[in-house]
């Protein structure tokens, strides 16, 4: 997902064509990218527990980036009947995630389902290598029938070539001109945050559903604490043994898919050392007697989170990179309403 290596030294071969007029396919990447971006917002809105202060001062430094950033995918745009899928589930996640309601079991599948399609869709257009240095989405991406023989091995992705895809990615959500003034407010958003609300960002990452109790405020989206993985080895270790050879390579078939969601280009090699250190995760918590395990149970489960989905690296602009997503403003207004509206009501004056 995103890395957040936000670096100025931005240099005169980095600098591509516009990114305004777009092919379908094109805008196919632009508007999941976007909508990602956007859900991310709204689990971090919902799990830092914003203050009205606080929601009013980061509207603010949002609406200073907006009017600077590039325009952002317009929901009417033209994508394709797969993408089109993806992104009526996802404006139906918003809506929950913008009311505060829990996410209700049938949208969950449906929006785990639309991811899978984003990265299938994603997959099919990376070329085998970038053509050279740039920002533009053709330099990494293909129209989809162009790159179909190469899609079973995707880019690999040297350090190289990560830096250059996450600053297309940051300037395709922001724009030149956004991504400088992005760095310049990070202080202040920094300044806006309690301690714990900072830390939230040290793993975090691209979220579209809030997997943790919300009601912790310092797990907000994808928090630390690895609490689907335990579960999954909770699961794991009541599995008869006579099941186990099949149900394990059933698990780790489905832990291909997720590699696959977290990170559309994962190479073959790459999904056989996750699919092996993961099953390596699994037999360990099984030959455990139940003491052991309770011991061992959060190593094995951050081993499992670790390597299906690695942690991102530390940034300076984490937070106002999220925080301050475009079109965040109309989001944090959204949210102040909800505030507004379930404040408790002052006392009566004498």
């Amino acid at each position: 997902m995103l890395r957040l290596f936000l670096t100025l030294g931005l240099t005169a071969a980095l600098v591509s064509p516009s990114l305004a007029a777009r092919p379908t396919w094109e805008e196919d990447l632009g508007q999941v990218d976007y909508l990602v971006g956007q859900l991310s917002l709204i689990n971090l809105i919902n799990g830092l527990h914003l203050t009205a202060e606080q929601a009013t001062r980061l509207r603010d430094l949002a609406k200073w980036i907006e009017a600077v950033a590039g325009s952002t995918p317009s929901p009417q745009a033209k994508v394709s009947p797969e993408i089109e899928q993806v992104r009526k589930t996802y404006f139906e996640l918003s809506d929950v995630l913008m009311r505060g309601d829990t996410v209700p079991p049938d949208l969950e599948r449906r929006v785990i389902e639309a991811r899978a399609i984003q990265a299938k869709v994603v997959r099919s257009t990376l070329r085998p290598q970038p053509q050279g240095r740039g920002v533009h989405c053709s330099n990494c991406h293909t129209e989809p029938p162009a790159v179909a023989a190469a899609t079973a091995a995707p880019m690999t992705m040297t350090e190289t070539v990560r830096r250059d895809t996450d600053m297309g990615h940051y300037v395709g959500d922001y724009g030149w001109a956004g991504l400088i003034l992005l760095v310049r407010l990070s202080p202040k958003v920094e300044a806006t945050l309690t301690d714990a609300q900072k830390s939230v960002f040290g793993n975090f990452a691209c979220c579209l559903m809030p997997p943790q109790d919300m009601g912790d405020p310092v797990r907000a989206g994808q928090a630390d604490f690895p609490g689907k993985e335990l579960e999954l080895l909770r699961k794991v270790r009541d599995i008869p043994a006579a099941e186990w050879p099949d149900s394990r390579a059933g698990i780790l078939r489905g832990v291909d898919a997720v590699a696959e969601m977290v990170s559309p280009g994962v190479t073959a090699d790459k999904k056989a050392d996750i699919r092996r250190t993961v099953g390596e995760a699994m037999d360990r918590a099984r030959k455990l007697d139940d003491t052991s395990f309770e011991l061992e149970k959060d190593t094995l489960a951050r081993t499992v989170k670790d390597t299906v989905q690695p942690p991102q690296p530390d940034s300076p602009n984490r937070a106002a990179y999220f925080l301050l997503f475009p079109g965040a403003s109309k989001i944090y207004t959204q949210y102040l309403d909800r505030l507004s509206k379930t404040e408790p009501a002052k006392p009566a004056g004498p």
